[in-house]
């Protein structure tokens, strides 16, 4: 009598036990759109810091002229032998006039 064994063996993988919360996979054209998108996005970070380099810069240069402003009327101020507080104000014809505490210009 013959007898025969059968032996039922596992096949060996070498991949991993897939993950139970992979869904799928983005399509190439998907994958495509969303680096895109990504450099793209990136590309307007980069302007936004350009731009506010550049407002700072801008800003820089509103309060140096400002200040060059203020230094200018204070040598007015004290050429004119004004004291501190005293308030003026110039004519469009380069006139300066006092204004009195409470009102508008002097006569």
């Amino acid at each position: 009598m013959e007898t025969t064994t059968e032996t039922t063996e596992t096949p060996t993988t070498t991949e991993a036990p897939k993950d139970p919360t992979d869904l799928g996979k983005m399509t190439p054209e998907e994958q495509t759109a969303i680096l895109k998108l990504k450099q793209e996005s990136q590309g307007y970070l980069a302007k936004i810091g350009e731009f506010e380099v550049m407002k700072a810069r801008l800003l820089n240069k509103l309060e140096s002229l400002d200040a060059e402003g203020q230094a200018i009327l204070g040598a007015i101020s004290q050429r004119l032998g004004l004291k501190a507080g005293e308030q003026w104000a110039a004519q469009q014809d380069g006139t300066i006039r006092l204004i009195q505490q409470g009102g508008g210009p002097t006569a």
